[in-house]
């Protein structure tokens, strides 16, 4: 009796590590990410960006120049943390695809977050400051003068995201019962 084995093959083997770390995020983290590491890699290879460069080549003392550069650019300690992060998932997806070794990895991960207070992220408005907010967005008739004077309404009564409202599309209000599906929120 003969038995025919049929061999399996993958239809897609990417070989690039960038592509590979940024399909485990979110839709909105590949974005963010992305353009960090092309910060980064604009930093390293001027006339690069991230996804042509050779990421089996990045080594420690690229990564603390990368982190030198940013502090003296004045980047915020929060995005040099997460360029950081960022670098450190992509060379360690690098090393579970087999592309760098032990040692390289170990080195290159081994970078200090910057230490120190974030700026505040913020602080709540006076109910007089969105007064006047809602009183400047209102004062065309034209459509633009209305449609921000309804975006900055609906920021303010349901505290949604600049993200999810930017996503939101006219089929996500139901009319009838008068409700707002955000389908595009933070981790989805």
């Amino acid at each position: 009796m003969t038995k025919t084995i049929k061999a399996v093959t993958r239809r897609h083997q990417p070989t690039n590590p960038l592509k590979v770390y940024l399909q485990t995020l979110s839709a909105s983290g590949r974005r963010s990410v992305g353009s960090l590491l092309n910060t980064a890699v604009k930093l390293l290879e001027p006339n690069c960006d991230a996804e042509h460069f050779p990421w089996r080549s990045l080594r420690y003392e690229d990564m603390v120049y990368i982190r030198f550069q940013m502090l003296n650019n004045g980047a915020s300690i929060h995005t040099i943390n997460t360029t950081l992060s960022a670098l450190r998932g992509v060379i360690k997806t690098a090393f579970n695809m087999s592309l760098i070794d032990a040692d390289t990895l170990l080195k290159v991960i081994s970078i200090k977050s910057v230490k120190g207070d974030p700026l505040p992220a913020g602080r709540a408005l006076s109910r007089g400051e969105v007064r006047q907010m809602l009183h400047t967005a209102r004062q065309g008739k034209d459509l633009i003068h209305l449609r921000n004077s309804t975006l900055l309404q609906l920021l303010i009564e349901t505290g949604i995201r600049r993200n999810e409202l930017v996503n939101l599309q006219v089929g996500d209000f139901d009319a009838e019962t008068r409700v707002l599906t955000v389908k595009h929120g933070k981790g989805r």
